[in-house]
Parts: C-alpha cells; structure tokens; sequence
C-alpha cells in the first residue's frame, strides 16, 4: 500500500488578520510537492486552517493510489474532521464539508493526524506559508545532545 503524507498549516497575521496557507506532500522521505498561497481578504486561523486542508488534498490528487495521512497542527480540526466534535459556526462547517466532500471523492483511505507544533515538516509548511505575509520565520528546536563528549586533552 502506497500512503501519502500531507502536511498542511494556516498563518494569519492577527486573528481574523491577513492570511496564507501551505502544504508539504511526501511518499516515505521524498517530497512530491509543496506550495503556499495568500488568502484574499482577512480571515480567522481557523479558516486558514481549512483552507490548507482544502488546497493540499486538491493539490495531493495526483499523488493518491492507495491512501494519505492529512497532519496538522490543530486538535479542533483533527477532532472536527473524525467526528469527535463539531465545527462552531456556520463557515467552519461549510468547510468541513467541503472537506468531508473532497475526502469522499478520493479513492483510498484517509487519515487525519495532529502533530506538533515542533515537528520539522510542520515548521517547513508554516514557513512557506508565512513568506506571503511577511512574517517571522520559526527556527526549528535544537535537539540538545544526550551524551556529553569527554574534553580531548590531546592524549590517545
């Protein structure tokens, strides 16, 4: 079985603010595409979120065979699209169905999974999606060593 995964993040300057969106697509390690648009108009994260879900299932079509995990970094949407809760309003629902409907037009199996905000694909995406507002890049955590090298005393 052949599964996608599709990394997907919504920024917004404010909240509601100026907005963009993003997505990363990969099958095992390689990237498949990637890509980043600013949403017309001022929007709440949550519908940026959305949007980004929206664009990068449309965008991994032609990668799907067999199945795709969707990653996001957002407990509400993850919940929101298995069924665990509802969409709060009426335009977050439009677009969870909207989403819901895409979803059921594509053959295969989907997955929706959160992530953490520290995960690097997640960071990448979120990136991407800020350069269109001008906005902050996030830099990646360091990973902190869990093995501390001895002092070389210039001695083998």
């Amino acid at each position: 079985m052949t599964t996608i995964d599709v990394y997907v993040a919504g920024r917004c300057s404010g909240n509601p603010g100026p907005s963009s969106i993003g997505w990363l697509i990969f099958q095992d390690i390689k990237e498949l595409a990637k890509g980043a648009l600013k949403l017309k108009g001022n929007y709440t994260n949550n519908v940026a979120i959305y949007e980004a879900i929206v664009n990068g299932l449309l965008e991994a079509q032609p990668y799907f065979e067999d199945g795709l995990i969707l990653k996001v970094n957002s407990k509400v949407h993850v919940d929101q699209l298995t069924g665990r809760c509802c969409a709060n309003g009426d335009l977050l629902a439009e677009y969870l169905e909207r989403v819901k409907y895409f979803a059921g037009e594509m053959s295969g199996e989907i997955e929706y999974e959160e992530v953490p905000k520290d995960n690097r694909n997640i960071i990448r995406v979120k990136n991407l999606a800020g350069r269109h507002l001008g906005m902050k890049i996030i830099k990646p955590p360091k990973i902190k060593k869990i093995v501390e090298e001895p002092e070389w005393d210039g001695n083998w």
